[in-house]
């Protein structure tokens, strides 16, 4: 019991201390060779696992060190116990084999993998709980939104993997024979390591559902990385954010396409709405959730656009699947029929666009973004179609 107290007081300790601030979370993909991490120096950052491998070129180490992974934390106890110089967050269930040291604070993570309705949880309160997503940087997405970061940028999110045919598997784990073509050091899941299947669509969901709170909560969190296939977060260009703007929410760098085209900022009539994406829907509560899934994360700023779900006299499970997804309003109309649910649609939206998909497809993250980049550059368009 005075283990879990002082765990608390520990994080307690900073509890939106960082409010207003931009911290930088570093991944470990290949990409971190062809990234200059000198220029984070200075910034916040949150480094994970087997990041030590490139301390010495990258000149520092970061303010968080993170590890999820047992198999991590087994395989390197011994140079994680003896790392020293930065704020260790480990979840007290890997105590057995890295306890002792004094810089490590000590977090209730909830290891829960199973694919439970809405996986994974999020946490706000850190001193509470965290949750697993699938990877050890959404232990991290958590920490930083406790902290209270305002702007979080992602570097070296590659989120690509292949298993070496010569790799042994065993169950749910894999042991490396020969170098890790995964990551920027070959010995980072190099011979005689052990590690798990990614499942990066796993992580996706986790991806998601952190982008979904930060920017619910009026935050920014944005995909930095050269390269690479993570394409959830709205792409920046990692140059621009220490060139003519450190703040992309309230700058634009024109030099920077990645920043001119994902829109954070107000929209050209202020703050209101400017496309109304409408769904109308009967009977069919599975595959709307992915549909919305897809909608409320897209990469147009929230303020910028609604989501209006039409159920067309359902009688079934659709209104508590739409009530699950704060930001998306419920409307029912009990007149069965596509015209009716569309007409309904529109008498409700608040846009000057309206945007309609089908209750079984799934939008690309830049669908809306793509969509009034039309309308805001061909003056006399109607209406927008695409394949």
């Amino acid at each position: 019991m005075a283990e879990s107290r002082c765990t608390n007081r520990s994080l307690r300790e900073f509890a939106n201390r960082y409010a207003g601030r931009r911290a930088f979370i570093i991944g470990n993909g290949p990409s971190l060779n062809k990234t200059d991490l000198t220029r984070l120096k200075d910034e916040i950052t949150f480094g994970v696992n087997s990041i030590f491998y490139n301390f010495d070129k990258m000149g520092f180490k970061p303010t968080f060190y993170v590890v999820e992974d047992k198999l991590v934390a087994e395989d390197r106890a011994e140079e994680i116990k003896a790392l020293t110089g930065t704020k260790k967050i480990f979840g007290t269930e890997l105590q057995y084999c890295l306890g002792g040291s004094l810089e490590t604070i000590w977090a209730n993570v909830i290891y829960d993998f199973r694919n439970y309705p809405g996986f994974p949880n999020f946490s706000k309160d850190a001193v509470q709980c965290l949750w697993v997503g699938g990877t050890v940087s959404y232990l991290c997405m958590q920490l930083a939104y406790y902290m209270g970061f305002s702007e979080v940028y992602l570097v070296g999110f590659d989120h690509s993997y292949a298993i070496p045919e010569d790799a042994a598997i065993q169950g749910t784990v894999i042991t490396s024979t020969s170098d890790d073509p995964n990551h920027f050091h070959p010995d980072y899941f190099g011979k005689g390591k052990r590690w798990h299947d990614p499942r990066t669509d796993r992580m996706e969901l986790a991806y998601k559902r952190a982008r979904r709170e930060f920017e619910e909560n009026g935050r920014i969190m944005a995909n930095a990385t050269v390269g690479g296939k993570l394409e959830v977060f709205p792409r920046i260009d990692y140059g621009c954010l220490f060139g003519v703007h450190k703040n992309i929410a309230a700058n634009s760098c024109k030099s920077c396409p990645a920043v001119r085209e994902t829109t954070f900022g107000e929209s050209a009539n202020g703050d209101n709405v400017r496309i109304s994406v409408v769904v109308c829907t009967h009977r069919n509560p599975a595959l709307l959730a992915r549909t919305l899934d897809s909608l409320v994360v897209q990469s147009l700023a929230k303020e910028l656009y609604e989501v209006i779900v039409v159920d067309n006299n359902s009688q079934d499970s659709t209104r508590d699947i739409v009530e699950s997804y704060p930001s998306v309003k419920y409307v029912f109309e009990t007149n069965v029929g596509l015209s009716c649910a569309r007409n309904a649609g529109i008498e409700n939206a608040r846009g000057d666009i309206i945007a309609f998909i089908d209750d079984d497809a799934e939008a690309s993250v830049r669908w809306l973004q793509e969509l009034l980049k039309v309308y805001d550059t061909v003056g006399d368009a109607w209406s927008v179609g695409g394949k």
